[in-house]
């Protein structure tokens, strides 16, 4: 696996030629076109506590297969705080029609694909991709409590593309073990 180092110097290759007109003399210049090359990118505020870690290493997860199952805390969270809202005009369920599109248009389908997820006592997994300019699947870890959800842990970009919460939960236990 390459180190941010190499990361960088490979991302300030990729340069893009702009041309610019002035003075009836053509001037060239360069852009820099940040790439991202790193298979899971983890982030975190924190360190996660021993506790959580532990908890995932346990098999008592039941598995999420829609939007609508997900625990409310979390659909708070998602629809950015809101207490009510409808999370199928954010979140699509799994092969349900959904735009990846950079030219969303409001109201109509869902900007998110829900893939997998489980939850475990008071930590939900979430597992789903985000359309835009680029498509990004995404990882998320919450706490539940009474206060609501915080996201512990989150990872883009995973190399894997799980399609079973099995394979997510496996390929996360890896990523935070190994960290």
């Amino acid at each position: 696996m390459m180190n941010r180092r190499a990361l960088l110097f490979l991302s300030l290759i990729m340069l893009s030629s702009l041309s610019l007109h002035g003075g009836g003399r053509q001037a060239g210049a360069y852009l820099t076109l940040p790439v991202c090359l790193a298979p899971c990118e983890a982030q975190t505020t924190k360190p996660l506590a021993p506790d959580i870690v532990q908890h995932l290493d346990s098999d008592k997860f039941s598995e999420i297969r829609t939007v609508k199952d997900l625990p409310d805390l979390v659909k708070a969270k998602l629809l950015n705080g809101a207490k009510s809202g409808d999370i199928s005009r954010v979140f699509a369920d799994p092969k349900q029609k959904w735009d990846s599109s950079c030219n969303q248009t409001p109201g109509a389908a869902p900007g998110r694909s829900f893939i997998t997820g489980g939850k475990s006592g008071t930590l939900c997994l979430i597992y789903y991709e985000v359309g835009g300019f680029a498509l990004v699947d995404t990882v998320d870890l919450y706490k539940l409590s009474a206060s609501g959800a915080e996201r512990v842990w989150s990872a883009s970009m995973l190399a894997e593309h799980p399609q079973t919460f099995e394979q997510l939960l496996k390929i996360v236990k890896v990523r935070l073990l190994s960290s």
